[in-house]
């Protein structure tokens, strides 16, 4: 009877021992997999806000976008955070459209990984400090972790509520020796580091002109319910960076472009390209060199072109090209998509023929930015010299009878009328007229 007992005593705690063992590696495997699920969740976020972000920025600096309340939560940090959760589908395990293509109706979910993240600044905090909204890359020298700031005199206020793009944030004091050029003389852009994506508009690493406008948070999806959930996340420090990038490359269209021939078949002759070619969407045809070759929405090669120095038999976006090539030629790979490239978008600005019109566009006011759309975009509202025809003979008669040449002189802009019917004044400096045409002429 005492073996018996024994015998039982001892194979019952081996029995819970085993059963206790059993149960932490279930709970240690539930927390590894909702840890990997909040991982991913958090890609996805991250890869909504940056092709958001963009698009908000531009409708701050539009018409009415400061008009009232809800106008400007359209366009704020808040508004952004919450449609990326939604286009991340952060909030559901699997789309009802989906759920309704593979059940029958009698399908029962025993863990949905559903949540109502109704609450964003429980997910996303200022990476320093406390308060609302996030840390904005201005004033402030933040330390060597983060990109230099830039000196901003509006509200900085506004710029942790919201994307803001404007001419008035320049590189200053906070940025010497951070850049590749002085800052006293190069405020608006400078030489900076192009950073390290696989987006190939130069090479990562290399000095390009562009400015750095950058938002710092710290992002936890797991904080939002780890209540329910007991499960402990580090959060993640993001550095959100919008760069402003004045077109430097030797080809670049924002839209569709051939390359290689002409529109009557023929080959190009004695055509050299040297640097990086840019295009919306991009068709190279015959035995076409380019150093590297970028698109936003597609490219075809031929397979006797060749982009770095190598021809593409096959999709260079096949898995495993790009890796062979990167092992065996080195990291930059001279084909690229925006779309390939992970967490990064980029968006061309093209105005068409608005570009070029100074009287095309009405007064835009009530904006978030203090650099509105039209200033920021038009080229012919930016041009330091300007040439108008201000009086023609008659309302039948369009000859002209008077300009009005304007030019930038110590950061004010200064005017003069040249009347066509009485002669130029005695008082004007000498070729003043030529040069008035000819400033134009560059600007344009």
């Amino acid at each position: 009877m005492l073996a018996v007992i024994s015998i039982s005593m001892l194979m019952l705690v081996l029995t819970i021992f085993a059963y206790k063992r059993a149960l932490n590696a279930h709970a240690t495997f539930s927390k590894i997999h909702t840890q990997t699920d909040f991982r991913e969740k958090e890609e996805a976020v991250m890869r909504s806000i940056v092709s958001i972000v963009p698009n908000r920025a531009i409708l701050a600096m539009q018409n009415g976008s400061d008009a009232s309340t809800a106008s400007r939560m359209a366009v704020s940090f808040t508004t952004i955070f919450q449609d990326a959760l939604n286009q991340a589908n952060a909030r559901t395990s699997i789309s009802a459209d989906l759920l309704d293509e593979i059940s029958d109706g009698t399908v029962y979910r025993g863990n949905t990984g559903d949540a109502a993240l109704a609450d964003v600044s429980k997910i996303f905090k200022p990476a320093i400090g406390t308060g609302s909204g996030i840390t904005a890359g201005l004033n402030e020298d933040y330390g060597a972790k983060y990109p230099p700031s830039l000196n901003f005199s509006g509200t900085l206020a506004y710029d942790k509520l919201y994307p803001i793009v404007s001419d008035y944030k320049k590189y200053g004091t906070l940025a010497n020796g951070n850049v590749g050029l002085p800052t006293a003389t190069y405020a608006d852009f400078n030489l900076i580091p192009y950073p390290q994506i696989d987006f190939g508009y130069v090479q990562p690493g290399e000095l390009f002109v562009a400015k750095r406008n950058w938002w710092a948070f710290k992002m936890n999806l797991a904080a939002h319910d780890d209540t329910i959930t007991k499960l402990s996340r580090y959060d993640r420090t993001i550095v959100l960076s919008l760069y402003e990038i004045p077109s430097q490359l030797p080809i670049s269209a924002g839209a569709y472009m051939a390359l290689g021939q002409y529109a009557n078949g023929s080959a190009w002759q004695n055509i050299t390209i040297s640097g990086t070619v840019f295009a919306g969407r991009a068709l190279v045809e015959g035995a076409t060199a380019l150093d590297s070759l970028a698109s936003r929405r597609g490219l075809d090669i031929s397979t006797n072109s060749t982009i770095g120095g190598q021809s593409f038999v096959d999709n260079p976006f096949t898995p495993g090209i790009r890796e062979n090539y990167q092992l065996t030629e080195g990291d930059f790979f001279p084909v690229s998509l925006a779309s390939e490239s992970g967490k990064a978008v980029f968006v061309p600005i093209s105005r068409g023929n608005d570009f070029f019109d100074r009287y095309a566009h009405t007064a835009e006011t009530n904006t978030v930015s203090p650099t509105t759309w039209n200033e920021y975009s038009v080229g012919a509202m930016q041009c330091a010299m300007r040439l108008d025809i201000t009086k023609a003979a008659s309302a039948s008669d369009p000859t002209p009878t008077e300009l009005t040449f304007s030019y930038m002189k110590n950061g004010s802009r200064e005017t003069i009328v040249l009347p066509l019917d009485t002669g130029v004044a005695t008082s004007l400096p000498g070729r003043l007229l030529g040069w008035a045409i000819l400033g134009q002429g560059v600007q344009s």
